[in-house]
Order: C-alpha cells, then sequence, then structure tokens
C-alpha cells in the first residue's frame, strides 16, 4: 500500500505586501523530513512561485490523485504553509494569485481538497496546516472551526488534523520560519534518532505553546495514537538544525572569506541613531494617517488616530515575550510583581501516605489552604526616552450610527538595530449615546522590522492597516449576515467580497 506527501508553500503573493518569506524555510523543512524518512513512496512538493497559483495547484493536485487512484492507499499526509481564511462555512488555502474578488478561483476551499483525497479512500489522512498571519481572526466562535473540521462531510476513517491556531487567533512567524513548523520541527529533533508518532508532535508542540503562549494550536484526532510520522535519523536531525539556526541559507563565498574586520563593518551598517529611530517612530503616525479605508466600508468609518506616552493596557503577555527574549537587546524590560494565591498545605502533612489520603479520598475537603506568593509579570516598560509615543490607537470612527467603532493599538519597541512592532484589535460598543467602551479584544501580535529597511516597514504598517480594515469588515458581515449568501457586500448591492488577506 501506497504512502503519498503532499508538502504546498506558498511564500510570494501577487500582492508582494501579502508575501511570507518564512514559508520558504516552512515547506523546505517539512518536505526534508518527507523524503528523508524512507516512508513515502510519493511525494508532490508545490514550494516555488512558478507552481503555487490556484490553477496549478489545483491541477497537479488532480493529477497526483489520478496517479495513483488505481492503487490502494495506506496513507496521505498533506502540508500547507500560506494564508488562510476561515470564512464560517468552509475554511481556505490562499494561493499566489488569491484576490478577494475571486475568491474561490483563486484559493483551495478545504471542501475541494478533501473531496480530492477522499476519492482515494486513504486509512489514514493527515493535514498539517500553518496558516500564517493573514492580519484576519477566522470567525469570533473558537468551536465553530473545530465543529467543521469534525463534521460529516470531512470523514475520513482514520485522521490527524493539525491547526496552527484557533479560529480566534493568528500564527505567528518570524521571517525566517513560522512558529507552528518550528516547534514540530524541535518535536522531530526532541525524538531523534527514533520513530516519532504524530501523537508525540501533538503533545510536543501543546507543551510549548502553553509555556510561551501566543497561539494555541488545534488538533482532530481520529485514530490509534500509534501511527508513525517519520523516522528521525541523525542525518535528518542536522539538516533540521539548520533551519532553526539564525541564517538558515548557507553563506556565500564572498561571507565565507569575509575578514572579522569586514564582518563587524557590515554589521554596523544594521545600526541607527536614536535620532534616526526616534524619525522612523514619528513616520508610523505619518504612514497610518495616509492610508485609504477598505473601499467596501470607506462610506462607513473615518480615521482618527491617537498617540499616548504611557504603557497600553493588558500588556503582560509583551511582558513576558521581552523577559523570554533577553537577545533582541530590545529599550524595554518586563515589571514583575508578587502575587499572593491560595494553594493546598502539603508540607504540614505527616507523610506521603496522608498527604495521598487527604488529597485524594473523602477528605479532599479538609486540605488546608494556605496563602502563598510568587513573581509574575504583569506589563513591561520602556527603557529609552525622546520617543514621540509608547503606543498609538488607529480608530476606525463610525460616520453612521448602524456600525460601531473598531480600533488597532500599535506599541513599538525598539533595539538599535530592530523593531518590535506588537499590534491588537478591539471592537467597541456603546454603553451611553455617546460612549463606547471595549468589548472584545484579539491577542497582542507581532513583527520584527530592521530599522534601516524602509520597504520592510511600509509593507509591515500597510500589512497592519489592511488587518485592522479587515477586521472590521469581518464584524460587519457578522453582525449584517446576508440570508442568501455567506460572503456580503457591506455597500448594499448584489456583488459579494471580501477582505484582501
Amino acid at each position: 500500500m501506497a504512502k503519498l506527501g503532499v508538502v504546498v508553500g506558498v511564500a510570494d503573493y501577487t500582492n508582494p505586501l501579502n508575501n511570507l518569506p518564512a514559508c520558504r524555510n516552512d515547506s523546505a523543512a517539512i518536505s526534508e523530513i518527507l523524503q528523508n524518512s524512507g516512508r513515502f513512496d510519493d511525494i508532490l512538493q508545490l514550494v516555488d512561485q512558478s507552481n503555487t497559483s490556484s490553477s496549478i495547484v489545483k491541477n497537479r493536485l488532480s493529477e497526483f490523485a489520478d496517479k495513483h487512484r488505481s492503487s490502494p492507499i495506506e496513507e496521505i499526509v498533506f502540508y500547507f504553509t500560506g494564508h488562510g481564511n476561515f470564512d464560517g462555512n468552509d475554511f481556505h488555502y490562499l494561493l499566489s494569485d488569491y484576490d478577494a474578488r475571486k475568491k474561490n478561483k483563486t484559493s483551495l476551499s478545504n471542501t475541494e481538497l478533501d473531496g480530492i483525497f477522499r476519492s482515494l479512500n486513504p486509512d489514514l489522512f493527515v493535514k498539517i496546516v500553518d496558516a500564517c498571519h493573514s492580519g484576519v481572526t477566522y470567525i469570533k466562535d473558537d468551536n465553530k472551526l473545530e465543529d467543521y473540521l469534525k463534521s460529516p462531510r470531512n470523514e475520513f476513517s482514520n485522521i490527524y488534523f493539525m491547526f496552527s491556531s484557533q479560529s480566534s487567533e493568528y500564527s505567528y512567524a518570524s521571517r525566517k520560519i513560522s512558529d507552528f513548523t518550528k516547534s514540530l520541527i524541535t518535536a522531530v529533533l526532541d525524538f531523534s534518532p527514533g520513530p516519532v508518532r504524530y501523537r508525540d508532535l501533538m503533545s510536543s508542540i501543546s507543551d510549548e505553546f502553553e509555556a510561551t503562549g501566543g497561539q494555541t494550536p488545534l488538533f482532530v484526532v481520529q485514530a490509534k495514537n500509534t501511527e508513525i510520522f517519520c523516522d528521525s535519523s541523525v542525518e535528518l536531525a542536522a539538516k533540521l538544525r539548520s533551519y532553526l539556526l539564525e541564517n538558515s541559507s548557507p553563506p556565500t563565498q564572498s561571507e565565507k572569506t569575509l575578514s572579522l574586520k569586514d564582518r563587524v563593518l557590515s554589521a554596523e551598517k544594521m545600526f541607527c541613531t536614536k535620532e534616526e529611530a526616534v524619525k522612523i517612530v514619528e513616520n508610523i503616525e505619518k504612514a497610518f494617517e495616509e492610508q485609504e479605508i477598505l473601499e467596501d466600508i470607506r462610506e462607513l468609518y473615518s480615521i482618527k488616530i491617537t498617540s499616548f506616552d504611557y504603557i497600553p493596557t493588558e500588556s503582560a503577555t509583551i511582558g513576558k515575550w521581552i523577559n523570554e527574549n533577553p537577545s533582541e537587546e530590545l529599550f524595554a524590560a518586563p515589571i514583575k510583581s508578587q502575587e499572593t494565591y491560595l494553594a493546598p498545605d502539603f508540607e504540614s502533612q505527616l507523610n506521603s501516605i496522608t498527604r495521598f489520603l487527604t488529597i485524594s479520598g473523602a477528605n479532599a475537603d479538609n486540605v488546608k489552604m494556605v496563602s502563598k506568593t510568587r513573581i509574575v509579570i504583569s506589563e513591561y516598560k520602556v527603557t529609552t526616552t525622546g520617543l514621540p509615543f509608547i503606543y498609538i490607537s488607529i480608530r476606525l470612527e463610525p460616520k453612521i450610527k448602524a456600525v460601531d467603532p473598531v480600533e488597532c493599538h500599535v506599541a513599538p519597541i525598539l533595539s538599535r538595530t530592530k523593531m518590535v512592532l506588537f499590534y491588537r484589535f478591539r471592537k467597541l460598543s456603546f454603553t451611553d449615546w455617546e460612549e463606547a467602551t471595549q468589548k472584545t479584544t484579539t491577542k497582542w501580535a507581532r513583527d520584527e522590522v530592521f530599522l534601516k529597511n524602509e520597504q520592510d516597514i511600509e509593507s509591515t504598517l500597510k500589512k497592519i492597516w489592511n488587518a485592522l480594515c479587515d477586521y472590521a469588515y469581518t464584524y460587519l458581515k457578522e453582525k449584517y449576515p446576508d440570508v442568501d449568501s455567506a460572503v456580503v457586500s457591506t455597500n448594499g448591492d448584489d456583488s459579494a467580497a471580501t477582505a484582501d488577506t
């Protein structure tokens, strides 16, 4: 019986603002695992810009399935890295020529993908999806994506479905590699040398994200929990470690022969003066002022930008990230405080047998509780001065009464070479005729840019702006659903459109 692998990695999109450089290494690393495990009889790789358009991907998947239709299939592993979107009815893998006005044509729906592979009747179907930060949350209901994946139309004999984040969250990525795929690689390395089960992958990935926070992977399992993903050899482990290094691509000959002095002088070009950095931060506000609201909601909102010289509320996530990444040498520090909490007083029990009987038997309610203290990170502080603001609010202010305000908070944190942009989205609701307060807030997302890379800064700010427009657009679609279709037009005509991600 044949075992098949499919790797689809979309790093480059028609709109370069949507490019995801990390996806190149994502797909290369997973291809390395499938090729070197020795378990797969045929592997289809669609990872270059030349073969990730919608027409090519759909044709190649159909041809691949037809090629193996006459053979019994033991296992199919499908991996995708790129932008993804769940519209409440179907999950869409956004391909390189994606156009929101032609969503179904320029993306691969999960329904279509399942139909292609269900026709092969595999004993086991594995789907690993690292849908990188696309600038739009899937839906408000965290359970809806999971319910969709478990729905009858997705029936296979045995399945492992692994999604990089819950439906209301973002998936994170650096410019080097996506966090979810990085965690998967780390799991394979942890079990090297030797076999790695799918259950081992899920356990390791869950442990890592529970410890670090950010996104929460989603797993759907209908299998024995004994199936093997790969056999991790010493050779494979050596190749995978290269993807986790700071620079994953091999050095060129000229880089190899640079003297220490030349390497230092080359690095010097990346450093900024304080005056240069202050100017860059000032331009953040100007960049948002020059943006245009998404056409479908342009008549509904105006732009209001407010700067603040203090730390945003609910910033513990930022403080924890700073604390866990001291090598970034940022001009910021976590604020730690002492917290009091109640805990069982096990120490006062006479011996381990007494402790066991006390907490597990009928006397569990009699366990004495005592106050203890622990150190927690509550927020962060900026350790430099002279910045034009600590964070800004970009608010879409309603022009009409039928819509609520939405806003984005952007908090830049600097080092001498980089700027880390933390941002989140909030929807407000009116509590009085003129007063609106926070109702829902997304978790903090993060992007890193080099201060000397003007183009990267510009594209990142554009991505954040697009994400804010998408957030408002998605809220309006949910508040005013079209009873005849899943996608509505916010300008009241009969056309259908979705926000570009």
